[in-house]
């Protein structure tokens, strides 16, 4: 079985699609239509967040989107007091009519306009949350922050989920369920 693990692969040529195998005495995991390129990070806030579904000619944008080597991976959001070292879900999706509408629209537009000149499969991770206080996106550290100040940061962020759940109880009734204490 596979737990924790790493691997570095020897500098590649881009392109793709290839098949990648990790492997152990008696186990194997495939991995397949792969690519190698460039990645890109994709994020901040709303104007980051916006989707090509909501960008103007959207119906046309998604229609013509046809670049399976433009590939974007959206970052699921959810709430850690310290950095965790699995994702709750998330999967890499291609650049097509299927899937291109929840995009960043900021991001795919550049990695469509960027991919020609580059030649290169692009990827986007979408690390996007629309609404979300510029503090939580910075570390601790990086803030100068002792315990007093980072708890105060932890509250308010604690003070103001509980607003939005409040005001979406208040205007949604028993559709929502009840939240934690904290």
């Amino acid at each position: 079985t596979f737990g924790a693990w790493m691997a570095t692969l020897a500098p590649r040529r881009a392109g793709g699609p290839a098949r990648v195998v990790a492997a152990t005495a008696d186990d194997s995991l495939v991995f397949t239509n792969v690519l190698f390129g460039d990645v890109w990070v994709a994020s901040g806030q709303s104007n980051m967040e916006f989707t090509v579904a909501q960008s103007a000619n959207a119906e046309s944008a998604i229609a013509t989107a046809n670049d399976s080597t433009i590939r974007e991976f959206k970052v699921p959001t959810s709430w850690a007091n310290a950095p965790e070292r699995d994702l709750a879900g998330g999967s890499w999706l291609p650049a097509d009519p299927k899937h291109v509408g929840s995009f960043s629209a900021v991001a795919y537009f550049y990695a469509r306009h960027l991919r020609p000149s580059v030649g290169v499969p692009i990827g986007i991770i979408n690390t996007t949350w629309g609404g979300s206080n510029i503090q939580t996106w910075i570390s601790r550290d990086a803030q100068h922050l002792d315990d007093s100040a980072w708890a105060g940061i932890q509250q308010g962020e604690a003070n103001h989920d509980r607003a939005v759940r409040d005001s979406l109880r208040a205007t949604l009734g028993s559709v929502l369920p009840e939240a934690d204490s904290g």
